[in-house]
């Protein structure tokens, strides 16, 4: 019995050890966690979601979402009332409306320049329709106000990592934070690797939307682009059916496929690849080059092809918009059956009539104004 007695004495003492570490070390951990502002707390909680899919291999894309979430919380948290304190300034509030100002400038031009390409007339004739090409420019100015934003930061945040080193000997810990703040450097240094992750994410999501694509062309490659894309596209699309008409994205779709063929044509099996190794490694090296050039060919086929795509549908949108809401269905001009008018002036008339098999949808003529009141015969 003795000998019971001892091991349940040993056995509460190993207890009573183990309970009392665990509780320093969980309240040192609360300790810990109560110390962090809500920024910190959301770094720290994304950074241990993050190595915790990484560790388990966890996939999907709710992961995703709660990092992005968490992310993007610290990031208004850290940032928003800076942006507040040059708000509030007069220097700071006019430097901010004059940033707006140009990014206005650039969005009502670039508004300006899409209602000239669907409708063939200037934006000046249709006002309506201009504003809500603005609308439709947003999300484009959005993501790349935001682009701009983040490579500024990417840029700033190492200079500021290196002045708070330069500046720790002397005791200076912090700059523009509160005393209690802690972890000035080690916090720094996390969001400039997450401000990064999310620089990559938005450039990745602008380009795989085509958002941004157009912007970083310029209009002749455009053109050229699209003539090619729309000569290769329909000769494919039309084989075996001459005089079926072919639009602009089934072309694309058409030529991307062509090319995914071609590549698929050109790669060996495994086998011969590891006979080719031990015989022609100089060759190898040279097909694998060739190879990686048409990847990279078809992935900047695609990222165009996604660009022409979603500017089709901002085409296609406007065009809507015009024939619906911006142009008459009467006019004091007379005007051909089954189409809609647009006065520009007093001798002149823009004509919409819908086209089918065709990008947009609708084609736009301007013609002669013909009213009783000219004394011209009002028969179209």
């Amino acid at each position: 019995m003795s000998i019971i007695i001892q091991i349940q004495r040993r056995l509460g003492v190993f207890k009573r050890i183990v309970s009392r570490r665990l509780l320093r070390r969980t309240s040192a951990v609360v300790r810990f966690w109560q110390s962090l502002n809500l920024a910190q707390r959301c770094y720290a909680a994304a950074t241990l979601v993050f190595f915790s899919a990484l560790f388990f291999g966890l996939q999907g894309s709710f992961y995703k979402v709660v990092i992005g979430v968490l992310v993007t919380i610290a990031i208004l948290y850290e940032f928003w009332p800076r942006f507040m304190l040059v708000w509030n300034s007069l220097p700071g509030r006019a430097f901010i409306l004059f940033i707006y100002a140009v990014i206005a400038n650039f969005a009502l031009a670039s508004a300006s320049g899409l209602v000239n390409s669907v409708s063939g007339v200037s934006a000046a004739s249709l006002p309506y329709s201009h504003n809500f090409a603005i609308i439709l420019m947003l999300p484009s100015w959005f993501f790349i106000t935001t682009l701009l934003a983040l490579v500024l930061v990417q840029l700033l945040m190492p200079l500021y990592l290196l002045v708070l080193l330069l500046l720790k000997p002397f005791g200076v810990h912090g700059l523009w934070h509160a005393p209690e703040y802690r972890f000035v450097f080690t916090t720094a240094l996390i969001r400039y690797g997450w401000m990064l992750l999310v620089l990559v994410k938005v450039v990745e999501v602008s380009m795989e939307s085509g958002i941004v694509s157009f912007f970083s062309d310029t209009p002749s490659e455009l053109v050229s682009t699209s003539s090619k894309v729309k000569d290769k596209g329909v000769i494919a699309a039309q084989i075996g059916n001459p005089t079926k008409p072919v639009t602009l994205a089934e072309a694309a779709n058409s030529i991307k496929a062509q090319i995914k063929a071609e590549l698929e044509d050109e790669f060996k099996p495994a086998t011969a690849l590891e006979a080719d190794l031990n015989t022609l490694p100089e060759s190898l090296s040279g097909n694998a080059s060739e190879t990686t050039t048409e990847e990279e060919r078809v992935v900047g086929f695609d990222l165009s092809a996604q660009g022409a795509a979603f500017r089709l549908m901002q085409k296609q949108l406007l065009a809507e918009f015009i024939f619906n809401y911006e142009a008459d269905e009467f006019s004091r001009c007379a005007n051909p059956e089954g189409t809609r008018v647009v006065e520009l002036n007093d001798y002149e008339i823009l004509t919409i009539r819908p086209l089918k098999n065709d990008d947009i949808g609708y084609t736009y003529t301007v013609i002669p104004c013909r009213s009783a009141a000219i004394g011209n015969d009002v028969t179209p």
